[in-house]
């Protein structure tokens, strides 16, 4: 059985190889825009084959590096800026901090920070700046669930306990707040 990744740019579901989930070249250049699919070489594959420290860490990670790859068209972006950021953000949403993400997408970075003793502070200034690239950014933004989407359920819990207190409240006070709180918030959509 073979696993499917839906990317942006291609009409058909990619099919990652059934062996250990590895991409080939071909994938790769499927995945990435025309204009980059001559920097597509066999060591940038095998390079994304090699990533993640355990297979399930590795899969999401050249999941991502093909979900993304239509960011490629809309910047000026190195494949190493590229692949590091994919890397950061794989691990940040499997519930990674932003300095263990940072780390184990740089572990030679976190080697040197300690060995010249760099501060925390310090530390803490370098993965700020990255997380706040726009590469790293647009990534998160496409990964990230809106507030509104994932509080759907609270939403409607709300909504059910306006209706109730509009119903059997004892006090017209609170009927009427609550009558006019549910008018408000669940009216028509004004035209714009």
């Amino acid at each position: 059985m073979t696993n499917q990744v839906n990317t942006t740019n291609t009409k058909t579901p990619l099919k990652i190889s059934p062996q250990l989930n590895h991409l080939t070249l071909v994938q790769v250049k499927e995945a990435v825009p025309k204009s980059l699919r001559g920097n597509v070489t066999q060591d940038l594959v095998d390079t994304l084959n090699s990533l993640g420290n355990d297979p399930e860490e590795g899969k999401l990670i050249r999941d991502n590096f093909l979900s993304y790859s239509d960011i490629l068209k809309n910047g000026n972006y190195k494949t190493q800026d590229y692949i590091n950021a994919v890397i950061y953000v794989a691990y940040k949403i499997t519930g990674r901090t932003n300095t263990e993400a940072y780390f184990l997408t740089f572990p030679d970075r976190h080697a040197k920070l300690r060995a010249k003793g760099t501060s925390d502070k310090d530390i803490s200034a370098y993965v700020s700046a990255f997380n706040r690239e726009e590469l790293v950014q647009q990534m998160l933004n496409r990964v990230m669930i809106p507030s509104w989407l994932l509080n759907q359920n609270v939403y409607q819990e709300a909504v059910n306990t306006q209706l109730e207190l509009m119903r059997n409240a004892k006090s017209e006070r609170v009927r009427f707040m609550a009558a006019d709180s549910l008018m408000n918030h669940l009216g028509r959509p004004e035209n714009v």
